[in-house]
């Protein structure tokens, strides 16, 4: 008999179903997820995190395993700071995802820009126990004039060439 001192949702996709078997002590067998937070990371490129920050007015999720159905959720917390090491494998391009990684990183982690991570909690989170799956985001925006965004087209073309030089 395994207990955790921990209350919610039990999730045994680490390893399956282990019942009958003998584990070694401080295997890992399961996630016990708290129903009450359940959280995607979000890696967000450099160039696009003016846009996320300032003018998301919702976020948008679907999960991999259940693509028809689009969760609401909201930004939870950002780390302050760019780095080029993403959190998962998943995010990277030689695994699917849309972030470039740099080819000679083997564990596909090393992304070829900055990003931002941030943690995007969902709002409906009593049915979710879905631990390492994919999920994708999305930040929706209010509608800006076409010359607003044209103008914002602009001086990311601008940050963009000034990063290239500095680099």
């Amino acid at each position: 008999t395994v207990t955790s001192p921990l209350t919610g949702r039990f999730n045994h996709s680490v390893g399956g179903d282990r019942r009958g078997h003998y584990v070694r002590q401080g295997e890992l067998l399961a996630h016990v997820v708290a129903v009450d937070a359940t959280v995607v990371q979000v890696v967000v490129p450099e160039s696009r995190m003016d846009l996320v920050r300032s003018h998301t007015h919702s976020v948008e999720i679907r999960l991999a395993h259940s693509p028809g159905r689009t969760l609401s959720g909201r930004v939870r917390s950002e780390v302050p700071a760019t780095t080029r090491d993403l959190p998962s494998a998943l995010l990277g391009s030689q695994e699917g995802g849309d972030i470039s990684v740099d080819a000679r990183d083997e564990a596909g982690r090393r992304s070829l820009e900055p990003v931002f991570k941030i943690d995007v909690e969902l709002e409906d989170a009593a049915n979710m126990a879905f631990i390492g799956g994919r999920a994708y985001v999305r930040f929706q925006h209010a509608p800006s004039p076409v010359a607003a965004q044209a103008i914002h087209l602009f001086r990311q073309l601008l940050l963009d060439r000034k990063s290239t030089r500095l680099n």
